[in-house]
């Protein structure tokens, strides 16, 4: 299973930028054949719901990489984008070393 990382994702946003384009790639993952699913992390996991979007399964989680590699562990995920801004750098990510499976940018996907 190939896993996505994003913030916010909430029904109606999804034609909106980022999501947009996170949502695309994941359509055209999931049509050559491999099973994808959004991760999505909320900051009010009360307000976030499962759905679907055009074949792409999105699921709710609370914010946070300790919470984003708990799922990983708990989940059958082979491979795994996270976005990544500037900002990140700031931030305790030493977490992300205990995530087994792949990590990758969307550029490389090809390539798994």
């Amino acid at each position: 299973m190939i896993a996505f990382y994003t913030y916010d994702l909430f029904p109606g946003r999804e034609y909106l930028m980022p999501w947009r384009t996170i949502l695309e790639v994941a359509k055209v993952i999931t049509a050559d054949g491999y099973q994808v699913i959004i991760l999505n992390a909320c900051h009010d996991i009360a307000c976030c719901k499962s759905y679907e979007w055009h074949g792409v399964y999105i699921n709710p989680i609370e914010i946070g990489y300790e919470n984003l590699a708990n799922m990983v562990k708990d989940s059958n995920i082979e491979v795994l984008f996270i976005p990544f801004t500037w900002r990140e750098g700031l931030k305790e990510m030493s977490i992300l070393g205990q995530i087994p499976c792949k990590k990758n940018s969307i550029s490389t996907w090809r390539n798994i």
